[in-house]
């Protein structure tokens, strides 16, 4: 899943969230310190930023993100509410 590609290579890194993990780490602890971004019981808050910063790049609709990040539709409205 996503800890997968956090582990993985840079550059696919960067081609997916579209940032550098020092970048998408910095910005996933002050999204936690300034707005209290933490993880839930099944989801962690690196997967949460993750599905956020996937849509916003790409524009998939949630049944893709479903299959992506093996997740229901509910959940991944969750994260991005105003999504249809």
């Amino acid at each position: 899943m996503f800890g997968e590609c956090l582990a993985g290579h840079p550059k696919r890194f960067r081609q997916q969230m579209g940032m550098e993990k020092f970048v998408f780490r910095r910005l996933l602890y002050d999204l936690g310190r300034r707005c209290g971004l933490q993880a839930t019981r099944y989801v962690s808050a690196e997967e949460q930023l993750a599905v956020f910063l996937r849509i916003a790049r790409t524009g998939l609709s949630n049944s893709e993100m479903q299959e992506r990040f093996q997740r229901s539709g509910d959940t991944i409205l969750k994260y991005v509410p105003t999504m249809s």
